[in-house]
């Protein structure tokens, strides 16, 4: 036997000694490997890294909306491998995992390794003997690969999950350890000052502060440089040490030590750690019309929008002496979404009654309806919304919400059409996988994936219209979109009739552009023409699953 294959053989019955010794350890390998004397082979730790992989292809296999081909995805994952080596080809054939070198130069191929794969039965239990027979493969391509061999463990997660999830859905993926604490920073928020911060020599200089955040009200200010925390020196401290030390627990006090420019003496001051999360809406108060420009969709959103229309309606009563309301836009242009439950909330800010979204998938849990509570903070007062070919998910559902109920208008180009909603899933190692297990139906019954919403006032094609150029048609009743409106309610779900649909009002990206913000403001200062667009789509055909 070669020593190479000699290698990969002895790593499988590591991994199988670990897995079946005591009778039921193939279970508690793959959810509670801590309690077990983890085996450690060439650098890495491969009872952790199996509770990895097991977690990770169970995930995919009961969560994703169409029930996926197990050995299809693990093998799409296996070609990852080329992402760390791209002269290192793998590929399973008749049950074995095939590890081979490919040239560029016409030398043949030459194979590294066989490695025999062994699941079982039913489709659930060939994952523990999937996750061994990759993990023998990682152990095997390693020894004659250098590129491979440096690489670590979190390298071989993210290359074998983003392969395996590639081909199922087109929003599925993976994010590793340090991208998902980016992620969660976005979507929930993080325990710390609110500062950012670099390491300089004399500890960590301050480059930005957080409104209203813990360090703002503390007093410090953008180039401070924080040489002490809790008498704690932090000259030449490494930057993720800086993190640990001024992050802390939440509700927690810090004394800080605080270099100033200008002043001679150290400044100490005292701060509360505490949940920052990051703002995503900003508002304008335009002459009583309140504009929100919505970034994205984290767990303040909702809330955040509530705020804004209060302060303008509470700026209007105070400068105009009993002034009101007069109009709310809503700019979602290149807004990319984000958590479902704010965007049945803000719908559920607007909405008197009837339907926001209902949702379904092949797990249990995907199946899922909203309704309104019948709590419309701005009863009467009139909604635009404005959109563009980025505008996505979390923003498509409360954009279809509010059109389908005739509660605001639409303004601008088709929007991306991803109608589709992911389940997070945490992983051991702390990465995180977010799958595809619904899709979303709006109130007048249809599917969002792949469609996205066609505005009431469409503003594609036509680069640096005037503002009288596109409200003329409203006017004058020949609106071409509202012809496509009566085709767009319930089309047949395939990709062809999507297509076709969108054409009417294709997607562009409009960030940045005036008119569609005019368009908006206009249309809320003339009832006539608002009332025009602002009929409902039609019965709420949206129903509990």
């Amino acid at each position: 036997m070669k020593p190479l294959a000699r290698y990969a053989v002895t790593t499988a019955a590591l991994l199988s000694l670990a897995a079946c010794a005591g009778g039921e350890s193939t279970r508690r390998i793959s959810t509670d490997s801590r309690r077990l004397q983890p085996v450690i082979m060439d650098g890495l730790n491969l009872t952790a890294m199996n509770q990895v992989f097991v977690k990770g292809f169970s995930e995919i296999k009961d969560r994703m909306i169409d029930d996926p081909d197990m050995d299809k995805v693990i093998a799409e994952g296996l070609t990852g491998f080329s992402k760390i080596d791209p002269e290192i080809v793998v590929a399973v054939e008749s049950g074995h995992i095939k590890i081979r070198r490919e040239h560029d130069d016409g030398i043949p191929p030459v194979t590294l390794g066989d490695v025999p794969v062994v699941t079982g039965g039913a489709a659930r239990s060939t994952i523990p003997g999937w996750s061994r027979a990759v993990l023998t493969a990682i152990i095997a391509a390693r020894q004659s690969s250098p590129l491979l061999h440096a690489a670590e463990a979190e390298d071989f997660y993210t290359v074998v999950f983003q392969a395996a999830i590639a081909k199922l859905d087109p929003y599925s993926h993976y994010s590793n350890r340090r991208d998902a604490v980016r992620t969660r920073l976005v979507r929930d928020g993080i325990i710390g000052l609110g500062i950012r911060m670099v390491a300089v020599d004399e500890g960590a200089q301050i480059q930005a502060i957080v409104g209203d955040g813990p360090g703002e009200k503390a007093g410090l200010e953008i180039n401070d440089i924080i040489t002490a925390a809790d008498g704690r020196k932090l000259a030449k401290v490494p930057f993720a040490e800086l993190r640990r030390i001024l992050d802390g627990s939440k509700d927690t006090m810090v004394s800080l030590t605080v270099k100033r420019a200008g002043v001679e003496e150290p400044i100490t001051v005292l701060a509360q750690r505490e949940l920052i999360v990051p703002d995503t809406v900003t508002y304008k108060n335009l002459d009583g019309v309140a504009e929100l420009k919505i970034r994205s969709f984290n767990q303040r959103t909702a809330a955040a929008v509530e705020r804004a229309v209060e302060a303008v309606r509470a700026e209007e009563m105070q400068n105009k002496a009993g002034g009101k309301l007069k109009g709310i836009i809503l700019d979602f242009r290149s807004d990319p979404g984000g958590l479902l439950d704010q965007a049945v909330e803000m719908s559920d800010l607007f909405l008197s009654e009837g339907s926001i979204i209902s949702l379904d998938g092949r797990h249990p849990g995907a199946k899922q309806y909203y309704a309104a509570s019948g709590q419309d903070i701005a009863p009467g007062v009139p909604i635009a919304i404005v959109v563009d070919g980025r505008t996505a998910s979390a923003a498509e559902i409360v954009t279809a919400a509010l059109q389908d109920q005739g509660r605001a208008v639409v303004v601008g180009t088709g929007t991306l059409g991803k109608g589709s909603v992911q389940t997070v899933v945490r992983l051991p190692n702390g990465g995180e996988m977010g799958l595809t297990w619904a899709h979303a139906t709006t109130p007048r019954g249809a599917a969002l994936n792949g469609l996205g919403i066609l505005p009431d006032v469409c503003l594609a094609g036509l680069p640096g219209p005037t503002l009288d150029q596109a409200l003329g048609f409203i006017a004058a009743g020949t609106n071409p979109t509202a012809e496509a409106r009566h085709r767009w309610k319930l089309p047949k779900d395939d990709p062809q009739t999507h297509a076709a649909l969108r054409a009417l009002c294709p997607a562009e990206a409009h960030l940045d552009r005036d008119i569609d913000t005019d368009v908006a403001r206009k249309l809320l200062a003339e009832p006539k023409l608002y009332a025009k667009l602002s009929t409902p789509e039609g019965p709420q055909t949206a129903s509990k699953p």
